[in-house]
């Protein structure tokens, strides 16, 4: 029997090897294994939504797994899947697409990687904003694009600004990536704000724009402006990712745009990488796409959102501000950091696990120092609980 004389650091390819784990995946592995030896560890890290998938949803999977089927389909999704989508588009942002204009994926994370491979060449620029979720930038990396990066402020609600835009796009800048109910900080972009934005993409005709919806039914006030209905002569180099993860507890995500180029080439990568989206999943989706928005998830996050921002405005050393959805507080902790001579916000986030119990994500993880992550996807009395935590651990 022979054996490799390589090291296991030899086996394994530069490009494993230059990509970081997800940190909010990172974090929650760390609660989990904490848990099952015995703590009481209160996980405001993963954004999972708490809220069960309704049972129309569990019951049209049920109807699927047992009426018998076939275990392919068709790589882009079933036709009903896809005249689900078009019909969502269609009611969701006034937008007409075809069949063959619309595709979907077993999450949206499959539906944000397999375009960035589908139309980022290497060298291509991307734009992002700081803070960003943690798979953005490894994404593009992994295509062989480069990452430019704009840093918004917490005086701007953590949004670009359009000279900010102007300034950094170049020759070789490809796409921008908009995320307009942003994860981690929670804050919405308004109509204005993306008209704006999109006045300065109107003169750069050659970049595409790639917009993450996800939490486009999570929006407290139900409303939700987005790049494509605000500025709908942008509509045929707009890219729109959205799915029922986040809306409706229901993994799934699909993607919409007029260049069936783009469509068919992402089919034939789909094809050889993990092939059609899963029946299953694909007929709960189909159920939630019909549903519509479940207005009551929504209401459920205000009311955790309004009752936990003044608790933790009060915590020593935390600079905290309002979101307008989703499930997510980012919280500035500079201060906090200082008084407890904690190095940086790894580290804090680590001390806070450890000796509080409370797990959440370290700001560094979305490309911005000195913040944390905090999701509220926890009971009121959990929630409440872990606060109490958090104040013990920053007057230790």
């Amino acid at each position: 029997m022979s054996t490799s004389r390589q090291t296991a650091h030899q086996i394994i390819s530069d490009r494993a090897k230059s990509i970081t784990p997800s940190y909010t995946v990172k974090i929650s592995t760390i609660a989990r294994a904490l848990q099952r030896e015995g703590n009481d560890v209160i996980d405001l890290g993963i954004g999972e939504p708490d809220i069960p998938a309704p049972d129309a949803i569990k019951q049209a999977v049920a109807n699927y797994a047992t009426a018998g089927h076939k275990i392919y389909s068709d790589i882009c999704g079933t036709p009903e899947l896809l005249q689900a989508v078009i019909a969502t588009m269609a009611r969701d942002y006034d937008a007409d697409y075809t069949i063959s204009q619309v595709m979907g994926f077993d999450g949206g994370k499959v539906a944000l990687d397999r375009v960035i491979e589908t139309i980022i060449n290497p060298g291509d620029e991307v734009i992002l904003s700081l803070p960003a979720w943690v798979s953005y930038e490894p994404q593009i990396a992994m295509a062989g694009g480069i990452v430019k990066t704009i840093k918004t402020t917490i005086e701007n609600r953590f949004k670009i600004q359009p000279q900010q835009l102007q300034n950094i796009i170049s020759d070789r800048t490809k796409a921008i990536i908009l995320c307009p109910l942003n994860n981690p900080t929670s804050t919405a972009y308004t109509a204005d704000e993306l008209a704006a934005l999109g006045e300065v993409l109107k003169k750069h005709p050659d970049i595409w724009i790639i917009s993450d919806d996800l939490y486009q039914h999570l929006h407290f006030k139900n409303n939700f402006p987005n790049i494509l209905t605000v500025c709908p002569y942008l509509k045929s180099r707009t890219i729109i990712i959205n799915g029922t993860t986040k809306s409706h507890s229901w993994r799934f995500g699909f993607l919409a745009t007029e260049c069936e180029e783009i469509i068919s080439s992402m089919a034939k990568i789909q094809s050889h990488r993990s092939g059609h989206p899963n029946l299953e999943t694909q007929a709960g989706a189909i159920q939630a796409l019909k549903m519509g928005p479940v207005l009551a998830s929504a209401e459920s996050f205000r009311v955790r959102h309004d009752m936990l921002l003044p608790l933790l405005q009060k915590v020593m050393g935390w600079k905290v501000i309002p979101g307008d959805g989703a499930f997510y507080f980012f919280v500035n902790v500079e201060e906090s950091m200082q008084q407890l001579k904690i190095d940086n916000d790894i580290e804090y986030a680590m001390q806070l696990l450890q000796k509080a119990n409370v797990a959440t994500v370290p700001g560094s993880a979305f490309g911005y120092a000195g913040y944390l992550r905090l999701s509220f996807c926890q009971s009121r009395d959990r929630l409440m609980e872990a606060v109490e935590r958090i104040h013990v651990f920053n007057n230790e």
